[in-house]
């Protein structure tokens, strides 16, 4: 079995004023500008910089990734994100 996911059969959801995400099944490309927002990873997600800066905060300690970079998380951990930036985020099945 196969399916192609076509970029245009994605859905744009609007998370707040500051960033929307483009779902194309377990992958998501996600923009931000100016976005603080603290999360709960419902599955295990990497993060993929495309452009700008994305901090993560785990606890007290802080993150800087830029285009190029990316960062794993586990299922349950908290944390938060914040920046200007577009992201892939990839999660895997729950």
């Amino acid at each position: 079995m196969y399916k192609v996911v076509k970029g245009t059969d994605g859905t744009v959801r609007k998370i707040d004023d500051h960033m929307h995400a483009f779902d194309f099944m377990f992958l998501t490309r996600l923009e931000a500008a100016d976005y603080f927002g603290k999360h709960i990873a419902p599955t295990d997600i990497v993060y993929y910089v495309l452009n700008g800066v994305l901090e993560i905060t785990f606890d007290k300690t802080t993150l800087q990734c830029v285009s190029g970079d990316s960062c794993f998380i586990s299922k349950g951990e908290t944390y938060i994100l914040s920046g200007t930036f577009q992201v892939l985020s990839i999660c895997s099945p729950t």
